[in-house]
């Protein structure tokens, strides 16, 4: 079953605001009983607007990619069947890749094995602030690492950042997150590029 199932069996007011929740937040801002039906009318004009601009989606970070998405893989040496795999996540405009562990004989994630370490080092596109080890979003949300269901776990990263994965007993295995095309654009305006040349 596909991991957003779950999403999709939930109440509607667990994702989306209700008309109570509205009225409960025009009356805490003021407004009377008589406003309340006209303020939700301009909420959900502002919502149709904006939900037009994203071409009538809804963007979703962080999922994890389903088949035929496009992915990167990393193979991991002296790792039977273990990969490190990349993919955009919903995150393409922040210039972040998601990845995970993959287990290349299943095709299926896993989380990281006990005692695996990603760090990530600055390189000339930037700078990280804070330096150790990339920590998965779960453990960012002080969810322990027993209670992360198999396959769940991932962790982001800028692109074209250089890593390195500790390993107990290994030595460390140095990779670098795929960089996508630059998009140079300015709505409504026409860029000129710099072209190859010698002087």
């Amino acid at each position: 079953m596909p991991h957003w199932t779950t999403f999709l069996t939930l109440p509607p007011h667990f994702y989306a605001t209700t008309d109570e929740d509205l009225n409960a937040l025009f009356l805490g801002l003021g407004f009377k009983q008589a406003e309340l039906a006209g303020m939700r009318a301009e909420y959900d004009k502002r919502m149709n607007a904006m939900l037009a601009q994203g071409g009538g989606k809804i963007s979703v970070i962080g999922a994890k990619p389903v088949p035929g998405e496009h992915i990167h893989i990393i193979l991991i040496p002296n790792d039977d069947n273990l990969a490190i795999r990349l993919w955009d996540g919903g995150l393409e405009d922040d210039s972040i890749f998601l990845f995970d562990f993959i287990d290349m004989r299943t095709k299926k994630a896993v989380n990281s094995p006990v005692g695996y370490e990603v760090h990530a080092f600055p390189n000339r596109y930037h700078m990280l602030n804070m330096p150790g080890p990339i920590i998965s979003w779960e453990a960012a949300q002080n969810i322990q690492r027993k209670h992360i269901k198999p396959g769940e776990e991932r962790f982001s990263v800028p692109e074209g950042t250089p890593c390195a994965l500790h390993r107990h007993g290994q030595e460390v295995f140095m990779f670098a997150a795929p960089e996508r095309p630059r998009k140079q654009s300015i709505h409504g305006v026409q860029l000129a590029t710099a072209r190859d040349a010698m002087w």
